[in-house]
């Protein structure tokens, strides 16, 4: 072969080779190619159907404050647990978390410095802070809600909304839906008094009716050694004076109602308008039976310094025999009374009349704190509707048959003991795990559930299964107690459920400030009952004024509608 005919020949077949590989690598691109427009075709189609799973798995980054009182079982994290494991299993949505606090004044700071810092936000942030809530919505970082819902969220979901349309007033900034509302269980946060039923039995007393009857119950728990130390060492009532009397436990809420009114919130003065309670003249009288309380010791001297958890341990040690607070309590924190004195016993009683027959306590709305916002910058928006819808179907609202009809998850918030369904033990509450804390909350649903088992009709459906495992005599009881409350009209709701206004933004926290500190002082008997009066003047001035006549101006605006 001449060198010619060799060069020749190699040439050709390199030509070949190139034209095979050339070949070989177009089919593999149009393989991929298809593979790719295959994917892209399911993530696509999944954006219509609620329930559909996106593949490949999408990622969905959030932040979120991890109460110290959330379980985890050893190994498993707010990242990495059977919730998030769900969640991608069922959705195709991977959980990220960016960054968690410990503490729900931590969490809300650092948002806030997030936003002040101009740094690019997580693709969902849930808060359960109004004022939180209100500087996120009016930051320009997170989109309009609206047509996002009205496209991806179940029909059950949009039911639950279309029966709640006042949920909606919260989230919505200049005619723009910029977050999605969290919904409450009504009645399930009522106050009831429980009070150490040992101890009453042991000093031959009766069920309080007013607040002298209570404040003799009281005076017996202080001076009449009830539980048998030879010591002066017990309280009367366990309450947490460190911020709102209007709080989730070992709360004084109570207190104002009965005298009318509930410390914070808004509901109709003498004069038909809505008036905040901090400042009602009702309040007056409350803060001085409080004086009075304190001076004669049936209140912690560190009452002013203890959180609610805090000050919910006197009585769980026995060193009070009430403590305030709603009806679920018997699960959590009391159980602590029992590793101390196994042979405790407690109640729940209703709150007290005040000196004019006047009862009350607060109520949520159907409407929670807070919302939940998606970032503009998010590439799979509908995602953030297709988690929250997942909690609202297999939920708050599972059907028979499904597996989600008994919980979230077996061995964590339920299980099966001879053949039947039971709460699990230990219990974790799975539910927390959720971006949104609550999950899903139908208003209606827990309550009617409540009233059904406590009857005792059989429950039927999953989720009045699910109550009924999960409730104890106890609270079963305390229940009846609220529903009691209910129908005596005890039970009020604050009358403003909007957004925070443009006032409350800038000075809510300096009139909260001026709150606590006068409050604190007349009942510690540092300042004189007419402080209160000063207090009032002071408060109109530097902000109430403004702040009152723009929630009154949203009141008269959706009460026209």
């Amino acid at each position: 072969m001449t060198g010619r005919k060799a060069v020749t020949l190699g040439i050709v077949i390199a030509l070949i080779v190139t034209m095979i590989a050339a070949c070989s690598s177009n089919n593999n691109s149009k393989e991929n190619t298809a593979a790719n427009n295959e994917n892209t075709a399911n993530n696509d189609t999944v954006k219509t159907n609620p329930n559909a799973k996106y593949n490949p798995p999408i990622e969905m980054t959030t932040v979120k404050n991890v109460a110290a009182d959330l379980k985890f079982k050893e190994g498993e994290s707010i990242e990495n647990n059977v919730l998030n494991r769900a969640i991608e299993e069922d959705l195709g949505i991977k959980m990220k978390y960016l960054w968690t606090t410990s503490d729900v004044n931590a969490f809300n700071e650092k948002l806030r410095l997030m936003l002040a810092s101009n740094q690019k936000m997580p693709d969902i942030v849930a808060t359960d802070d109004d004022l939180v809530l209100a500087d996120l919505m009016a930051s320009g970082k997170f989109m309009d809600v609206e047509e996002l819902f009205n496209k991806y969220a179940g029909d059950y979901w949009k039911s639950v909304m279309d029966n709640h349309p006042e949920a909606w007033y919260k989230t919505t900034l200049n005619g723009k839906i910029m977050a999605i509302p969290k919904l409450n269980w009504l009645n399930q946060g009522d106050t009831v008094l429980w009070i150490r039923e040992d101890w009453m039995k042991k000093l031959n007393l009766t069920a309080p009716k007013t607040l002298d009857d209570l404040e003799a119950i009281m005076d017996a728990f202080v001076n009449q050694d009830p539980d048998g130390d030879n010591k002066k060492d017990t309280y009367g009532l366990a309450i947490s004076l460190k911020g709102a009397l209007n709080t989730w436990m070992a709360n004084g809420d109570w207190i104002g109602g009965a005298y009318g009114v509930i410390q914070g919130s808004w509901n109709k003065g003498e004069e038909g308008k809505l008036v905040n309670g901090d400042i009602r003249p009702e309040m007056k009288p409350a803060l001085e039976r409080l004086a009075s309380w304190m001076k004669k010791g049936y209140l912690s001297p560190d009452a002013a310094t203890v959180d609610e958890m805090k000050a919910t341990e006197l009585f769980t040690q026995e060193k009070a025999g009430i403590v305030a607070g709603a009806y679920w309590m018997p699960g959590f924190p009391l159980p602590d009374l029992m590793k101390v004195n196994p042979k405790a016993e407690y109640k729940a009683y209703q709150v007290p009349v005040g000196p004019d027959g006047k009862a009350g306590y607060h109520t949520n709305a159907s409407v929670g704190a807070g919302g939940m916002l998606i970032s503009k910058d998010y590439d799979h928006p509908e995602a953030a509707i297709k988690y929250l819808n997942w909690f609202f179907d297999n939920y708050a609202n599972p059907e028979p048959g499904t597996k989600y009809e008994h919980g979230l998850a077996k061995g964590y918030d339920w299980d099966e003991k001879d053949g039947k369904i039971v709460q699990s033990d230990p219990w974790f509450d799975v539910v927390r795990y959720s971006v949104s804390t609550d999950g899903a909350r139908v208003p209606e649903q827990f309550r009617d559930s409540m009233v059904k088992i406590s009857s005792g009709a059989e429950p039927t459906t999953p989720f009045e299964i699910a109550r009924k495992n999960g409730e104890t005599p106890a609270t079963l009881h305390a229940f009846d107690v609220i529903m009691d409350g209910e129908k005596k009209g005890y039970a009020i709701q604050g009358e403003f459920t909007g957004a925070p206004t443009k006032t409350m933004q800038s000075k809510k926290s300096i009139l909260d400030k001026m709150r606590l500190d006068v409050y604190t002082k007349i009942i510690y008997g540092r300042e004189p009952i007419d402080a209160f009066d000063k207090f009032v003047e002071d408060w109109y001035k530097n902000g109430g004024e403004q702040m009152t006549k723009e929630v009154n101006e949203w009141y008269d605006n959706v009460t026209k509608k």
